[in-house]
């Protein structure tokens, strides 16, 4: 026959809410009651009585163990509670409804854009004022080739015409030094 007696007053609480527990014990030498959601508490608690334990939410069930040790022996009773998560709703920015934006008479701003091109091709035009002569000729021919490749995608028969002026390049350069 069990000498501690256990109850909870809900089986499902919102997050935030709180779970009353009552028990009693005859004669023990001591009593905890563990909650475990998401994070483990123990709390020490006379013969009898009640707590108030909050959901806090951190996970979706609390689980409450009340452990009674009575002349040596341990009971132990234990209890789950359903927690339900608070939904929190979206707000407004702006006055704008989700989805819809306001009318701006121009969605890209090209000052910003000549801006960035003008800074941008003068880093390569400076990067490739002291690139060594061999890179610059090896950057030129692997952009013909990829030009070539990508041209070759749409009209296979310049394939050949390609590689004649790839190869003509080449003759150009060897007869020039």
């Amino acid at each position: 026959m069990s000498k501690i007696s256990f109850n909870i007053d809900k089986r499902q609480v919102q997050e935030g809410e709180y779970v009353t527990v009552s028990w009693n014990c005859e004669s023990p030498d001591m009593v905890t009651l563990t909650v475990v959601d998401g994070v483990k508490s123990v709390h020490q608690l006379g013969d009898s009585g009640s707590k108030t334990v909050p959901a806090t939410g951190n996970a979706d069930k609390m689980v409450l163990t009340l452990r009674a040790s009575i002349g040596g022996k341990t009971e132990e009773k234990s209890a789950s509670v359903r927690v339900r998560r608070k939904v929190v709703k979206a707000e407004r920015v702006n006055s704008t409804p989700y989805g819809k934006r306001e009318k701006t008479s121009s969605p890209l701003d090209f000052s910003k854009v000549k801006n960035w091109w003008r800074r941008t091709s003068d880093k390569y035009k400076a990067a490739w004022s002291y690139m060594p002569e061999n890179k610059k000729l090896a950057m030129k021919i692997l952009g013909m080739m990829l030009a070539l490749m990508i041209l070759t995608g749409f009209w296979p028969k310049l394939i050949s015409i390609g590689l004649l002026l790839i190869i003509g390049y080449l003759g150009w350069i060897v007869l020039r030094r």
